[in-house]
């Protein structure tokens, strides 16, 4: 193909159409706004629409092709981080997987100022534990 986007979109529909996938299976035959699901759905459903929109994006630019690789490599490094997170978050405890995925994340996405890094990758995971046991009580993993 000549346009990554076109790639691009494709490997993220199809991981979100697993994603989907997966998350229905959290479903737990009670309403759909008090299931474990309803979150996962919505994010994986917006990234699915997301990802179609890329594709439609890639194939209505036929101006010129874009030659660079890194794009799909930064796609797939990606992808793979995110199946660590997963992997990550079943042995250890949100937050110091949560501090770890984010610290890579931001690291592969060009930030290198070390402060930073390790500020938001800190700061991130604590709050949003935080909203969910104590405001919402809602314990994570």
């Amino acid at each position: 193909m000549k346009n990554n986007e076109i790639v691009e979109g494709s490997i993220l529909s199809v991981l979100s159409i697993f994603f989907i996938i997966e998350s229905l299976k959290l479903h737990n035959n009670q309403e759909l706004a008090l299931s474990p699901a309803l979150f996962p759905l919505i994010i994986t459903s917006m990234g699915l629409f997301l990802s179609i929109l890329l594709i439609f994006k890639g194939i209505k630019k036929t101006d010129y092709i874009r030659s660079d690789k890194g794009n799909i490599r930064l796609v797939l490094l990606i992808v793979a981080l995110s199946f660590l997170y997963l992997i990550l978050l079943e042995r250890f405890s949100f937050i110091l997987s949560s501090v770890i995925y984010l610290f890579l994340f931001t690291f592969i996405l060009g930030e290198r100022k070390w402060w930073l890094l390790i500020l938001i990758s800190t700061l991130t995971p604590v709050l949003i534990w935080y909203l969910f046991a104590n405001l919402l009580g809602v314990y994570l993993p």
